[in-house]
């Protein structure tokens, strides 16, 4: 019984320092970073669409950012 009880022990703490692993703050960014370029791609569309054509290109020219800041926080992490 004692035997089992240690291996069970020792299987719970490998499970939470893998869920502690696939925690990434940089990961978190890299998301938060591409929904809020979907959303000003989106936002460019609606505008593009009211033929309001300078608006429309500085929100394309937002979402190109926030798309390179996903991408640098996703590479970041993969570094890491």
């Amino acid at each position: 019984v004692g035997l089992l009880r240690k291996i069970h022990d020792l299987l719970d703490r490998a499970q939470r320092q893998q869920r502690q692993q696939d925690f990434s703050v940089l990961r978190l960014f890299g998301a938060l970073f591409q929904m809020f370029a979907f959303v000003a791609v989106l936002w460019g569309l609606i505008s593009l669409f009211n033929e309001e054509a300078a608006p429309a290109t500085a929100r394309f020219t937002l979402a190109c950012f926030l798309q390179l800041a996903a991408i640098g926080a996703f590479a970041a992490d993969r570094i890491r």
